[in-house]
């Protein structure tokens, strides 16, 4: 039997207190606990900014000349690598735990990062940066899955949040300390600012040594004991006794779905050798796992986050951010220090935006928030698709024109920040009933870093070939989004899994109350028989 005598206990004020930085600051291991998996997100927004403008830098383009194709390539190679660790890191977390399995895609990234550094030819800084996105791809799933899992439910969101937070915030740092190294002769102009990534991501290492295991995860793998003592710590004097059952609950209701779906696959099918007959199960597993994402009720909401993700990064945001400079040169700001500068002021502007989500989304709803972003996109980049094509030759004698356009990014950053980057994530997380979330939800993750990929490497291409052309194209997806919002997409915002099966069919919500009640029953059924034998 557990011992719950023995808990901390934090002012009761403290405890109960509305704001989120207040208690925050009441509970010093939750607050290492947000910050630390939130540097994650600040490495993967880091790095999005700081290849931008290192590709602008003399001594960069001195050392690796190339053409547009190349720098695409340089740029996306690394959203490859993000694609594989999203898709392998859930395996490795669910058997190492969360906090080992972020020290494993800290060390990868840290690989790929010294490999970039030290890069002496193109090939190394492409090796390097494919290395550093498997890395980066694995945080980007395990950083919001550890803090999702440790935070209380009533700061889940505003915690998570704090990693979307952080890749602006990333961005933003990315940008100031590449105009700062700029200045410098030679290359470490450019390979400064890698080797402070490097500097984050051991700080990152060592944060992690410091932040307890997850007590779900403890939980799943029968170390029930250790799962109640981590959660004590983590509330500081409030009981954790229905919050440690619902976990028990979660984690048997999880075991029960799972061999609801693997039932025919229990049955001996040969008797190949033991490490031949586990990998086939472990494919067989997989497949079914994914399978039953692309049943009836689900393949629409698969598409549904698809769609999202694909809208998300064709109306152009990983373009700007990652060719920034090159795209503000585009229009009429040639120097390198202004260019950089105008280059920093998105990532603020993107925070700001990011802020702004968190205090209207759950006012306004999804739809809302969507549409007026699609558009403000279509008329800001439909603006600067026009100035391009009329003063594109002859911008130093329309430098008013061209800093309109430079005001159309900022707009552009700001809206997309408020709409556009963290509501298909959301809407996402809504969409699919338990049994499914976690296949369905990685499934429209790897889309996002697939369409990252596409989108920054023919954006060069397109920006050396046409500049007006590429704003179009992304003027004429803020009308596609416009469309898909009001005409297909529905409102999530407050609506329970069993209203969201409403909409799409398919009745698995139904199917998973009446399972949770069973298993909740099974663990009340559990709990009052220990109690029973410990006092006896």
């Amino acid at each position: 039997m557990l011992d719950h005598s023995k808990q901390n206990h934090a002012p009761e004020e403290l405890v109960k207190s509305p704001s989120v930085i207040k208690r925050l600051l009441s509970n010093p291991l939750l607050l290492l606990v947000a910050l630390v998996a939130s540097v994650g997100g600040f490495l993967f927004g880091y790095d999005e900014g700081a290849i931008s403008s290192i590709q602008e830098m003399p001594a960069f383009k001195e050392r690796f000349p190339m053409d547009s194709t190349e720098d695409g390539l340089v740029v996306s190679i690394l959203q490859i690598g993000g694609l594989l660790g999203t898709y392998f890191i859930g395996t490795i977390a669910d058997t190492i735990s969360r906090k080992y399995s972020i020290m494993v895609a800290l060390a990868i990234f840290l690989l790929g990062s010294s490999l970039q550094v030290s890069a002496p030819v193109v090939n190394q800084l492409i090796v390097g940066r494919f290395i550093a996105g498997i890395g980066i791809g694995s945080l980007s799933v395990l950083g919001p899955l550890y803090q999702s899992e440790l935070a209380p439910a009533d700061l889940r969101g505003s915690i998570v949040a704090m990693y979307m937070i952080s890749v602006s915030t990333g961005v933003a740092v990315s940008f100031w300390i590449d105009f700062a190294t700029s200045h410098v002769v030679g290359d470490i102009s450019w390979r400064l600012p890698l080797l402070i990534q490097i500097g984050f991501a051991v700080l990152m290492a060592v944060g992690v040594v410091f932040i307890p295991f997850s007590p779900r995860w403890l939980s799943h793998v029968g170390r029930e004991e250790e799962a109640y003592r981590v959660l004590t710590r983590l509330r500081r004097g409030v009981n954790v006794d229905e919050e440690w059952k619902e976990i028990k609950v979660m984690t048997m209701f999880e075991h029960q779905i799972e061999e609801s779906q693997l039932e025919e696959m229990d049955k001996p099918r040969d008797h190949a050798p033991g490490a031949l007959n586990s990998l086939r199960r472990w494919s067989k597993k997989e497949f079914v796992r994914y399978a039953s994402v692309l049943r009836q009720g689900m393949w629409r909401r698969v598409l549904l986050g698809c769609t999202l993700m694909f809208l998300q990064q064709f109306l152009g945001t990983a373009a700007i951010i990652y060719y920034a400079p090159s795209i503000i040169n585009t229009v009429g700001v040639t120097n390198l220090d202004t260019k950089l500068i105008a280059t920093g002021a998105i990532g603020i502007i993107k925070i700001s935006g990011c802020f702004t989500a968190m205090l209207l989304v759950d006012k306004l709803g999804r739809r809302k928030l969507l549409l007026t972003g699609s558009t403000v996109i279509m008329l800001s980049m439909a603006t600067i698709g026009t100035l391009q094509f009329l003063f594109g030759h002859s911008w130093p004698q329309h430098q008013a024109e061209g800093w309109l356009c430079v005001a159309m990014i900022y707009v552009y950053v700001y809206i997309f920040g408020t709409s556009y980057g963290p509501i298909p994530y959301i809407v996402g997380s809504e969409l699919f009933p338990l049994r499914v979330k976690a296949k369905a939800m990685a499934i429209t993750t790897s889309a996002h870093w697939l369409f990252t990929f596409i989108m920054g490497f023919i954006a060069p291409s397109i920006l050396a070939k046409s500049p007006p052309a590429m704003f179009f194209m992304f003027a004429g997806f803020g009308v596609l989004s416009f469309l898909f919002v009001l005409f297909i997409l529905p409102e999530t915002k407050g609506k329970t899994a069993m209203e969201v099966d409403a909409m799409f069919g398919g009745g698995t919500a139904d199917k998973d109350v009446i399972l949770m009640k069973q298993t909740r029953d099974k663990v009340d059924q559990l709990l009052e028989k220990a109690t029973v034998e410990y006092k006896a």
